[in-house]
């Protein structure tokens, strides 16, 4: 995927970001997933795998062994560690490049860099909003593993935290930068202030093969769409983040809270739903219908999740029609969405 989009920009606009889309909504599926209701094994199989969490599935604990709290410290280090090398390398590659005055290879190792950012980003972001729930209640424990040499978790997981959002700040200001040169005509180097480094002037097709990823999906009447989509991602993990909060620290309170968390959620996806169908950031008008029919089955599959908490155990048979209606409204829209989508490439 990262090769066919530095070999081929042209298709920026209706291959990668009609892929962009589903992937962004196997993530959000993900996502919700993860809030505290009562979710059907399968479903959890379904949306951990979409979500890369080991721990979740069901045949692969073994992995990392098991669901207890020395094995997330492991997956915590085993992941952490994968996700900084992939973001390290293209950083190290563009600083080494721009030394040598390598200018095509520095602004490529940029355009790598912002393409593993955001397919890592909700995972990234995951895991360390997961590791802060996670953490206050085993601490003390986890200090004392790392006395021992083995408490790689206290230090790898802060760090990926650190750099993800120091790449959230630097994409932005490049989303930003090049918005200002498309409106204004001013192509002045993105995180650079004027004030006390001078003008700092760029060439615009260098800052455009920068955020070729960024603002080349979109239509050129929202250049600033993904921005969007990071924001929606991130208030719906702060919502899972906030639940596991609750579940760990007031429990007494936590049926009727979980509910309003979801309720929530449902509310953010409505919002930005609306605010899709305000701006339709892509191309093409069929992305754009697509976007919109995933927008309402994320709301629906929500919802439905909602019903299938409220259920009791018996009878049996109207759980498993809920769980079977929730597999299909996710996987159906996938499916569905994949299709409608190669019909129209």
């Amino acid at each position: 995927f990262v090769c066919f989009i530095v070999r081929h920009p042209a298709a920026l606009k209706r291959w990668v970001s009609t892929a962009a889309i589903l992937i962004n909504h196997a993530q959000t599926a993900s996502i919700l997933a993860s809030m505290r209701l009562d979710w059907p094994r399968s479903l959890l199989a379904i949306a951990s795998a979409l979500k890369l969490n080991l721990l979740m599935l069901p045949s692969a604990g073994c992995f990392v062994g098991g669901e207890d709290g020395s094995s997330f410290e492991q997956y915590a280090i085993y992941a952490s560690s994968a996700m900084l090398l992939l973001l390290l390398a293209p950083i190290l590659t563009r600083h080494v490049a721009l030394c040598r005055r390598r200018l095509d290879i520095a602004d490529t190792a940029e355009l790598v860099l912002s393409l593993i950012y955001s397919l890592l980003f909700t995972f990234g972001w995951s895991l360390v909003l997961d590791y802060l729930a996670y953490a206050p209640d085993d601490f003390q424990r986890m200090v004392d593993i790392a006395s021992y040499g083995d408490g790689s978790a206290l230090f790898t997981v802060p760090v990926l935290g650190a750099l993800l959002l120091v790449l959230l700040i630097r994409s932005f200001g490049n989303v930003l930068a090049f918005k200002r040169g498309l409106s204004s005509g001013v192509w002045r180097r993105p995180n650079s202030c004027a004030a006390c480094c001078g003008p700092r002037p760029i060439p615009p097709r260098r800052l455009e093969r920068q955020v070729a990823y960024l603002v080349g999906r979109f239509a050129r009447h929202a250049p600033r769409w993904q921005i969007v989509i990071w924001l929606r991602q991130l208030l719906l993990l702060l919502l899972a983040f906030i639940s596991d909060v609750v579940f760990a620290t007031a429990e007494e309170t936590f049926d009727a809270v979980r509910y309003v968390i979801a309720a929530v959620a449902i509310a953010v996806t409505l919002v930005f739903w609306r605010l899709h169908r305000r701006a339709l950031p892509f191309a093409f008008r069929f992305q754009n219908a697509l976007e919109s029919c995933l927008y309402g089955a994320t709301a629906l599959f929500l919802a439905l999740a909602m019903v299938y908490t409220t259920l009791p155990a018996d009878p049996v048979a109207l759980r498993v029609s809920v769980e079977a209606l929730m597999a299909t409204v996710l996987l159906g829209s996938l499916i569905v969405g994949a299709v409608y989508s190669v019909r129209h490439l």
